[in-house]
């Protein structure tokens, strides 16, 4: 039987999923393993994870540099050509990484992934 948590976390990445544009999404925790996914490409999944995991790596190693109580931001990275918008979950544990058909479905994606993670 699965928990509350794994439906909800499910669900995120469903609704993440099914915004127009969305190829992949993947939740991802602080150390980089994936803990939902969904897309049709096994292996932009596994290129997502590398690139998250990346940039978890790099974003540890410069907190330093952002003021504490900061808001979250969305962030998008090209990775060979395709965009991954980034954005963290309210509490801070997990990361949503989506990936966007072209930069035209980013605006789409950032607006549909803040209200569906409540940043």
């Amino acid at each position: 039987m699965e928990s509350t948590e794994d439906v909800a976390t499910e669900a995120l990445v469903r609704a993440a999923r099914e915004v127009r544009g969305v190829v992949a999404a993947a939740l991802i925790d602080r150390a980089g393993a994936v803990v939902a996914a969904e897309s049709d490409d096994q292996a932009l999944l596994e290129q997502m994870q590398l690139t998250a995991t990346s940039a978890l790596a790099a974003a540890e190693a410069f907190s330093d540099l952002t003021p504490d109580g900061a808001p979250p931001n969305l962030t998008a990275i090209y990775d060979d050509g395709q965009p991954l918008l980034f954005a963290p979950v309210s509490g801070g544990d997990m990361t949503v990484v989506l990936a966007v058909a072209s930069a035209a479905d980013i605006g789409r994606a950032r607006f549909q992934l803040k209200r569906i993670t409540g940043g």
